[in-house]
């Protein structure tokens, strides 16, 4: 959990061990803003009985929600956690090269011409900066007392000297209302329910005046990464079927692991009739970030192998191709 959360300073699951991948739940891409939600709760949990030291024993749920409003150039961050204790920590994570400065419930990073602000949004939160070592500090914000806990986060970048985003939170008893405001690009507003499942909220964003919200989709936009960039519509993400096309895909999942500096593809079901396709990492602009290497072609569980050496942190799309069949997969990629 390199950027993610860690219960009692222990991440995921070792390796290869993890019950299950994250799971995208929600994803929309609008012109105002983008959202995504990945419930990355297996990933703490390991598949064998028999070696429970391979999972974090203090970890029950997490729930990963990031709203991305485009004109601020701003991330909202939103971790719906459960511990097995009340007395467990839990912390949020952001790796930077060089030192930030803490100053109050914001940590403010330089680099150069450009400037991050990370902004702790709930209460009893509290920030440190730990030296990684080779010129890497960990951003690190703790948390503690209760089983479940909502924890919210912002981080903007931009030029230095950007005008900040401020943020006002208003607890409504079962949600909260998100106010964000710049001198120079306008205000949006975000609604988000409380509880560990992800549901509802709405957004709203107006360059002057008051935001129209609309509500944030409850399903997974389907995406179709084209060579010219991405897709976006409305509906399930799946593979689609062109006339003539005959092929069985109801029975096979692609699942996806980041281990040890190598991202697989491992296609799970019957034994894949195609002995020939490709498989490509691409972003969310289209763009081809990687190809992957087929192993055992036409076998049961086929697996595409590729390094994750060099690739940031990030939400990408999995391409496969093979004759009439396409399908992409999107996932979030911790590091």
């Amino acid at each position: 959990a390199h950027n993610g959360i860690l219960f009692n300073d222990l991440g995921f699951a070792s390796g290869e061990y993890v019950l299950g991948v994250p799971v995208v739940t929600r994803l929309e891409s609008r012109t105002a803003y983008a959202y995504a939600v990945d419930d990355l709760s297996k990933a703490y949990i390991a598949n064998d009985p028999n070696h429970p030291d391979r999972e974090n024993p203090y970890a029950s749920k997490c729930i990963r929600e990031y709203l991305f409003i485009r004109p601020f150039e701003t991330l909202f961050i939103l971790d719906r956690l459960e511990s097995t204790a009340a007395n467990v920590i839990k912390s949020f994570l952001l790796h930077v090269p060089g030192t930030p400065v803490i100053s109050g419930d914001q940590v403010t990073y330089t680099n150069g011409a450009n400037v991050l602000y990370c902004t702790g949004l709930t209460a009893g939160h509290t920030f440190k900066i730990v030296d990684e070592g080779g010129g890497i500090s960990r951003i690190q914000d703790d948390i503690g007392g209760a089983t479940q806990t909502m924890f919210m986060h912002l981080i903007q970048t931009g030029a230095t000297g950007v005008d900040k985003v401020e943020a006002r939170v208003v607890d409504n008893t079962n949600g909260w209302t998100i106010t964000l405001t710049s001198a120079s690009k306008g205000s949006a507003v975000i609604t988000m329910n409380k509880g560990l499942t992800s549901t509802g909220g709405t957004f709203g964003y107006a360059a002057t005046g008051i935001p129209a919200a609309s509500a944030l989709s409850d399903t997974v936009q389907k995406m179709t990464v084209t060579d010219n960039g991405p897709v976006w519509a409305g509906g399930a993400m799946g593979i689609t079927q062109q006339a003539g096309d005959s092929t069985n895909k109801t029975n096979h999942n692609i699942r996806i692991v980041n281990h040890a500096g190598q991202l697989t593809a491992i296609i799970e079901g019957n034994p894949f009739p195609l002995t020939s396709g490709s498989m490509k990492l691409v972003d969310l602009k289209g763009c081809s970030v990687r190809a992957f290497t087929q192993e055992k072609p036409g076998a049961a569980n086929t697996r595409f192998v590729t390094s994750g050496t060099g690739i940031s942190a990030g939400i990408y799309f999995v391409r496969y191709r093979a004759g009439t069949i396409q399908e992409e997969v999107p996932f979030i990629l911790l590091k």
